[in-house]
């Protein structure tokens, strides 16, 4: 009589991720089935959303000063370092993605819930989310960095850093009223947003290329600091080895360079209106990765030609004199994008939240997962709530670091868990992608722990510790699930090989008689019906 309710209750789960999943990406607030929708390809399903999503903020505000302090060549193996994370990374998604059991899920967390197990699932989840907050509150931060720039007088009201968490709070909050208010004028203003983030890396392009003699119409007429001099051997030269300075030493540049790699996985949660998800989601996300690892290589490359150590490493002021044709048009485009893509940030975690809720794997979490007028805004609350204490911080560089522990975690996680079950032949591991073996996982796991420990070895052990809590706490539950789970498939695996192992040979008979024939264990029925039996015995012998 217990039993029942209880798996209805779970049967739930997938209803409500296939939902918020459907709601996210169709615009409104009412979810339509999938087959009314048009079906995306590659390019536009997922190509175009992952580069959206990783071409943010970094790109205009850090790139100059990290190859003024690393030099090129420390910028460049930077650049390589967070590549080979994310292509390793992309690699073991797409053996996931491609996996017998994850066919017909939308989203990230069904998908990896189905591939590695809801335990498991949960914990990489939670840390993916966290890392989701933190992305919001880098680019907030970066549009608040910039807005000072534009104009200046808005910040002059107190201190500095309280006003840059006074603008920052008041963006966020924006944000978030934006994302309750509804989903479909969102859908239309990421067109445009990505639109004026295109438009803004073209006038960076044109202004690295034509420096100095484009000058921009509005650029500051008593500037008296270095200028650019244009693109030449002898600056790559110049530039070439490190000046590291506090704030700006080899792990600091690593641990600010790291978040233009942390959009890997918006491909895949448009799983739901892809024509091939299994095809689409490898291609168009190692495409995205490799698109643009070359875009920030090649601007890498610009910065360090076009001016000395000098102008690149100044505490402000490297676009007055370069950008064409308007510093102002420029600067406020660096803003504008900023800001949607941190809306993107504050449209995807809530309804990751609220898809890890419905599952029920930690019961004060499944409140979260309650859908008001077809959204989830106990989720969205939440959300705002965590970015609302992060934004305090006040700091890009200080954010940095904490995004880039917790994408890392989650894609330490991802790889270690595709690598056990390769390497272990579980048998509910099936990808049907040809180029993953068990090592990429292990040497993406190696390297993704690596470098946290490189960035800063306290936020690493802080970052793996929660993620292992959150990892017992599932587990303690002891929650029910309604499909198999990889960590069910890896004990199997495990206890059948030790036994198998056993070599009763090798043992003498003095110490070693066992005796054992069967272990089973009784279901509760069958313990309940055993003591019945054991009764109606009892009482028939006497």
């Amino acid at each position: 009589m217990v039993a029942t309710p209880r798996r209805a209750a779970v049967s739930e789960g997938p209803t409500l991720h296939k939902q918020i999943t459907m709601m996210s990406q169709r615009g409104g607030s009412h979810p339509a089935p999938v087959q009314q929708r048009g079906k995306l390809g590659t390019y536009k399903g997922v190509l175009v959303p992952t580069c959206e999503n990783m071409w943010g903020v970094i790109i205009f505000l850090r790139f100059y000063k990290i190859v003024g302090y690393s030099g090129l060549g420390y910028a460049l193996l930077i650049a390589s370092l967070s590549f080979m994370v994310a292509l390793l990374t992309a690699l073991s998604l797409s053996a996931i993605a491609t996996c017998g059991t994850s066919q017909g899920l939308a989203g990230v967390y069904p998908m990896l819930a189905r591939a590695l197990g809801k335990e498991m699932a949960t914990a990489v989840g939670l840390v993916y989310f966290l890392g989701i907050v933190f992305l919001a509150v880098l680019e907030v931060l970066g549009a608040c960095e910039e807005l000072e720039m534009v104009q200046h007088s808005l910040f002059e009201f107190t201190t500095h850093i309280n006003a840059v968490r006074a603008w920052a709070s008041a963006f966020m909050l924006a944000l978030a009223l934006l994302v309750a208010g509804g989903i479909r004028l969102i859908s239309q203003l990421g067109l445009v947003f990505f639109a004026v983030v295109l438009l803004t890396m073209l006038s960076f392009y044109l202004s690295l290329f034509g420096a100095p003699n484009l000058e921009p119409i509005d650029a500051p007429a008593n500037a008296t600091g270095p200028a650019p001099s244009g693109l030449s051997t002898a600056n790559l030269r110049a530039n070439w080895g490190p000046s590291f300075a506090p704030g700006y030493e080899f792990t600091d540049c690593l641990a600010i360079f790291f978040p233009c790699f942390t959009g890997i996985l918006s491909g895949a949660n448009r799983a739901s209106s892809l024509r091939d998800p299994a095809s689409a989601i490898p291609r168009g996300t190692l495409g995205a990765i490799t698109l643009s690892f070359c875009v920030y290589v090649s601007f890498l490359i610009l910065w360090a030609a076009v001016g000395e150590r000098e102008y690149l490493t100044m505490e402000h002021g490297q676009l007055d004199e370069l950008i064409y044709p308007s510093v102002k048009a420029a600067q406020i485009g660096i803003v504008l994008s900023s800001l949607g893509q941190a809306l993107q940030c504050v449209v995807v975690a809530p309804r990751l939240l609220a898809s890890i809720a419905a599952d029920g794997m930690l019961r004060p979490m499944r409140s979260l997962a309650r859908l008001t007028g077809g959204e989830p805004k106990l989720a969205l609350a939440a959300t705002y709530l965590v970015g609302a204490m992060c934004v305090l911080i006040g700091s890009l560089n200080a954010v940095a670091p904490l995004l880039s522990m917790c994408f890392l975690t989650c894609y330490s996680m991802m790889n270690l868990n595709c690598c056990l079950l390769g390497l272990l032949k579980d048998p509910h591991w099936r990808p049907r992608f040809r180029y993953f073996h068990w090592a990429v996982g292990l040497v993406g796991f190696v390297l993704c722990t690596s470098i946290m420990f490189v960035i800063d070895w306290r936020y690493a052990l802080g970052a793996w510790l929660l993620t292992l809590l959150v990892l017992a706490l599932v587990v303690r539950t002891n929650a029910q699930t309604d499909w198999g789970s990889a960590l069910v498939g890896l004990r199997f695996q495990l206890a059948m090989r030790s036994l198998t192992g056993i070599d009763i040979k090798a043992h003498l008979d003095e110490n070693w008689r066992p005796q054992l024939l069967l272990l089973y264990h009784l279901r509760e029925e069958e313990s309940h019906g055993s003591r019945r039996g054991s009764s109606a015995a009892a009482g028939w012998g006497e």
